[in-house]
């Protein structure tokens, strides 16, 4: 896969995480416990939202206004009706994750081959979230994952996984990708924020024998 498209598979995967972390707390174990969501782009700040005063679409017009709609959309009209109908199908609570995710990349993939490896990230992330959440806890200089913006968690959730479980794709790469996408979408700290906290990662998976690492 080459990397300009797996940096886009990781852009959609950061949002659609974004989207679930904010809209459907229950999947991540109400991280957010009611908390305010941060920045999610330098266009737009979300100090001032409350997720029961603000409706979801803002999470997604206003938030993912970078992400690039599939080539079956070809106007704005058609990108605001699928996301609006990721929007109210979402309003289910018995909605999972797959469902969403599936809606996702229907509306906003870049190119279908690329599919397996979005599930495998976003997945993954859902899958492993206890484990890879308490890492960037452990790592974070005693910054709880709640209080850490919804873009830089997720950002960090995919490249944790990525150093975990991806053992294909270089470290380094998985870090640098993090910290670009967490510039392009979150704020001025979060580049630093987040190479802090990946590079500690990396050095102790990298002091641990290669067969205990998953056990970190």
């Amino acid at each position: 896969m080459k990397k300009e498209s797996r940096r886009q598979v990781r852009e959609l995967a950061m949002q659609a995480l974004f989207f679930i972390d904010s809209v459907h707390e229950n999947i991540f174990g109400n991280v957010n416990h009611g908390r305010k969501t941060k920045q999610l782009t330098n266009e737009k700040s979300f100090d001032q939202i409350e997720k029961n005063k603000t409706p979801p679409s803002t999470y997604v017009r206003q938030g993912l206004r970078k992400r690039k709609a599939s080539d079956k959309l070809k106007n704005q009209q058609e990108i605001e009706l699928a996301e609006q109908n990721i929007i109210e199908t979402s309003q289910n609570d018995d909605i999972s994750s797959e469902q969403i995710l599936d809606l996702f990349w229907d509306h906003f993939n870049n190119s279908v081959q690329n599919k397996s490896f979005f599930l495998k990230l976003t997945t993954g992330v859902i899958d492993s979230h206890e484990h890879i959440d308490s890492l960037i806890e452990r790592f974070s200089d005693n910054w709880k994952i709640s209080r850490m913006s919804c873009v830089d968690r997720n950002v960090m959730r995919i490249a944790v996984y990525e150093l975990l479980y991806c053992d294909d794709i270089p470290p380094k790469v998985s870090i640098n990708e993090a910290i670009d996408i967490g510039k392009c979408y979150g704020t001025n700290e979060s580049g630093p924020f987040i190479n802090g906290i990946l590079d500690s990662i990396r050095i102790s998976i990298e002091n641990i024998d290669e067969n205990e690492n998953k056990d970190l």
